[in-house]
């Protein structure tokens, strides 16, 4: 084999098994970047629950797990106040709205009544108009 033919042989294939495993790496990695916003915090609070307990020890770890929950009970209360006053509000305008329904109801029997009347007035006008003639 001269050096020319040496020099013009092609590189060893890369194995597709590399190619495979370098792939899922990094679908692995995107994956949590592509998941829903919550799972992104989830990620970041784990993140932060293991660098305070590597530095600072079990109990920083634990004071942090208190902070959150603290404010995960929190988050709870003001979520329980806002649909109390949405089932508050709700319940409002369903009182309005049953309340106005007999009302539109005898609006619409009056105007039917009217319409009947005009209707009539009508009639009798043409009747007098075709004696006249």
């Amino acid at each position: 084999m001269s050096l020319r033919s040496s020099l013009s042989l092609r590189p060893p294939p890369i194995q597709q098994s590399v190619i495979t495993n370098n792939l899922l790496l990094v679908a692995s990695l995107l994956a949590p970047l592509l998941a829903h916003p919550s799972q992104l915090e989830t990620s970041h609070s784990t993140l932060t629950n293991l660098e305070l307990q590597s530095t600072f020890g079990q109990s920083a770890w634990l004071t942090h797990n208190k902070a959150l929950s603290k404010q995960a009970g929190e988050a709870k209360e003001r979520l329980e106040q806002a649909r109390l006053q949405v089932d508050e509000i709700n319940n409002a305008r369903q009182q309005g709205q049953e309340g106005i329904r007999g009302k539109a109801n005898r609006l619409t029997r009056k105007w039917q009544e009217l319409v009947t009347k005009n209707m009539e007035l009508e009639n009798v006008n043409e009747n007098i108009k075709r004696q006249k003639t």
